[in-house]
């Protein structure tokens, strides 16, 4: 009995899949290729100005999740932002730590005009030290669009 059991958990786990990513260009490949379930790990270690667009389909039953390997592991610094589009995406444990954003605005749910960000979320983010260095600039840290 508990063969077949552990058969049948295996073949529900197949369908999901998790990879660990350590650069920009790895992180979009694996994007490309997410499905609904799919965990997308990111190498801890400091990714300097770097654009982020996460972009990818996920389900409400099940979410595309995208973390840092080690919560706060993972910082982001220098001219940097984090750009967010499609459904059910999930990303956590990320550090802003000794930057800007270039566009002024850090993390932003949308990636283009009509490419918003519905039912995903962000967790366990940390924002330090991440302004204009010219204090008559304006930062905005998190910027809201789509449906929730």
């Amino acid at each position: 009995m508990r063969l077949v059991i552990l058969l049948l958990l295996s073949c529900f786990s197949v369908n999901a899949f998790a990879q660990l990513v350590k650069d920009k260009r790895e992180l979009e490949q694996s994007l490309s290729k997410a499905k609904p379930g799919d965990v997308i790990t990111i190498a801890n270690g400091v990714w300097k100005d770097v654009t982020l667009k996460l972009s990818a389909q996920g389900t409400a039953q099940k979410p595309i999740r995208i973390k840092a390997q080690t919560p706060g592991g993972v910082i982001i610094s220098g001219a940097s932002n984090l750009k967010i589009s499609g459904n059910y995406l999930e990303i956590s444990g990320l550090h802003f730590k000794d930057g800007y954003s270039p566009e002024g605005d850090l993390i932003v749910f949308k990636t283009g005009t009509n490419a918003l960000a519905n039912h995903c979320r962000i967790t366990d983010f940390v924002i330090e030290d991440f302004s204009q260095a010219d204090r008559f600039k304006t930062d905005n840290w998190i910027v809201l669009c789509g449906q929730t």
